[in-house]
């Protein structure tokens, strides 16, 4: 998955306060919408992901044009990959809280093992499940 298709992903699953959470350090700040030096390296449902043209720097505008967060571009990749394992990891639960006991725990322990869950949310998860029997 590209960095577009992240975005685009991470906006489509409503994740956009949780990927912006992730990127520290931001002073919101009205912006011209960055027509000269920055590119677009995506857009969707008005929000922007740009990328300076001088610095390499990137940074996330709504579509008010407020600058809601900035950084390097793989801090910002790194941030965005967290947000689409976190949001997979609970879709995959999610789907299969139909199956038996056994088998979620199975699946949930696969995401701990992939590294898309930490050993705590497992635990979490894991005596949630539990407490059903």
């Amino acid at each position: 998955m590209n960095t577009a298709e992240k975005f685009k992903f991470i906006y489509e699953n409503h994740a956009m306060d949780d990927l912006i959470q992730r990127c520290s350090g931001n002073l919101e700040i009205a912006t011209l919408g960055g027509k000269l030096w920055w590119r677009d390296l995506a857009v969707v449902g008005g929000w922007k992901l740009q990328q300076n043209n001088l610095t390499s720097h990137v940074r996330i505008l709504n579509p008010s044009d407020i600058r809601k967060a900035w950084g390097s571009r793989k801090a910002l990749d790194d941030a965005m990959g967290l947000v689409v394992s976190q949001i997979r990891s609970q879709k995959f639960v999610a789907d299969h809280n139909q199956e038996p006991l056994v088998a979620r725990v199975k699946k949930l322990k696969l995401l701990l093992d992939k590294e898309l869950i930490t050993p705590e949310e497992f635990e979490a998860r894991r005596a949630k499940i539990l407490d059903e029997v």
